[in-house]
Order: C-alpha cells, then structure tokens, then sequence
C-alpha cells in the first residue's frame, strides 16, 4: 500500500473540509425540515387554531353531511382530501381544489356542519417546509 506525500495528504483534507462546508447546511435543513413532519398536526393545529379548535356539542355528524357542507360554501371544488379529527376538540380539514384550479384547506365543526375557516396551504409553514424539504432533494 503506497502512502500519500504530505501536500496530497493536505489537499484531500482541504478538500474533505470543502466539501463539507457546502453539504452539511444542506443536511441540516434537510433534517430540520424532516424533523418538522413528525409534528406536523401539532404545529398546523397551533397555526390554525381559530379555525382547527372547536367546542364539541353532542354528537359528530357524519363525513357526508360534513361534505355537503364544504360543497356548499365552494360550489364547483372538488375534494382531495379529509383529515379526520383526533379528538373532540379538533375541526376536520378538507382539502380541496377551487373551480379556478387554486387549492385551499377547509376546516369543518363536525358537530354544527358549517366551515370554520379557509385556508391557503402555500402559505402554511408545514407546506413551505415541505417544498424546501423536496428542493433540496
């Protein structure tokens, strides 16, 4: 096994160190923003409280009545998604697609079956995370 002359070891470690100062704030953010997915119902439950918190009366209607609803107030979406609330204290969210091709987030009391709120997902901090998360890759 042949060894390295001292000025090829140094470059290599020159550029080892190179190397590593332009790819570890690239895992970083990597790992921040993959860390962030793991509470990711936390935090968009806390961004969005006033429209994700609700007092819970009676009993929770069921998911088609709560559709009709969010057809209701966006005629012509159509639905992407439902996220189904973990406790009594939590709206559901429908993800939808406007007429006009936008997306939006619906919150719905599923115990008054009415819209509580609207809410852009592009400008969500979990969804900004994610496209920094999916850039990078």
């Amino acid at each position: 096994m042949a060894t390295l002359s001292p000025a090829h070891h140094r470059a290599i470690w020159r550029w080892h160190f190179y190397v590593g100062l332009l790819v570890a704030p690239v895992l970083i953010v990597l790992a921040a923003t993959g860390a962030l997915y793991l509470f990711d119902r936390e935090i968009e439950g806390w961004w969005n409280t006033r429209y994700s918190q609700i007092i819970p009366a009676g009993r929770a209607a069921p998911l088609a009545q709560q559709e009709a609803a969010v057809r209701a107030a966006f005629p012509g979406a159509s639905i992407r998604q439902v996220r189904i609330p973990h406790d009594a204290g939590e709206a559901s969210e429908w993800g939808i697609t406007l007429a006009s091709g936008a997306t939006r987030k619906a919150y719905v009391d599923p115990y008054r079956v009415r819209v509580t709120g609207v809410v852009d997902p592009a400008y969500q901090p979990l969804d900004m995370a994610r496209r920094l998360h999916a850039g990078l890759m």
